[in-house]
């Protein structure tokens, strides 16, 4: 594995759990299909995200492109109110709903005296692929084109400038 059993449990924990359901309970989910893959992998010690192959709805992306996605800033959400979520009048869909629902986002806090929610990303896992949507958001380009720019990058050697 090439890891002690506590850095592989905390590095899993970095990618795969982050998912919180509930106002008063702090207690957060692991992505139960990305964990049996990485268990799964031949080399335990490399994790992936498997999160856009095991889960990303595809209209999702539809409606990224509609919308002002680059407005979102989903690294830490302050301040949302629940009717934020509300996904009944379709009419009406919001980015913070339409990620959300879809998984995109989770619960990191709640404010019982404003009665608002911090949202944020859940873990390593949903946040690659969530670059990868708004990069190819961004450039008009599907997330194909976009990881395969997010793996150029990683590669690339900048010149440092003094």
């Amino acid at each position: 594995m090439g890891k002690s059993y506590d850095a592989y449990r905390s590095e899993m924990k970095r990618w795969f759990n982050g998912f919180r359901f509930a106002k008063n309970d702090k207690t957060t989910v692991y992505n139960p299909i990305s964990v049996a893959l990485t268990l799964y992998n031949k080399e335990p010690s490399g994790f992936s995200a498997t999160w856009a192959t095991t889960g990303r709805p595809s209209m999702l992306m539809n409606y990224l492109k509609r919308e002002e996605m680059l407005a979102v800033t989903p690294e830490r959400m302050e301040d949302v109110d629940e009717s934020e979520f509300d996904v009944a009048d379709l009419r009406n869909l919001t980015p913070t709903a339409m990620l959300f629902q879809s998984g995109y986002l989770t619960v990191k806090d709640y404010n019982k005296g404003k009665e608002s929610f911090v949202l944020g990303v859940p873990d390593e896992e949903v946040r690659r692929d969530l670059c990868t949507l708004m990069a190819g958001v961004a450039a008009n380009k599907t997330d194909v084109w976009a990881a395969s720019l997010g793996k150029k990058l990683l590669g690339a050697k900048w010149d440092v400038v003094v």
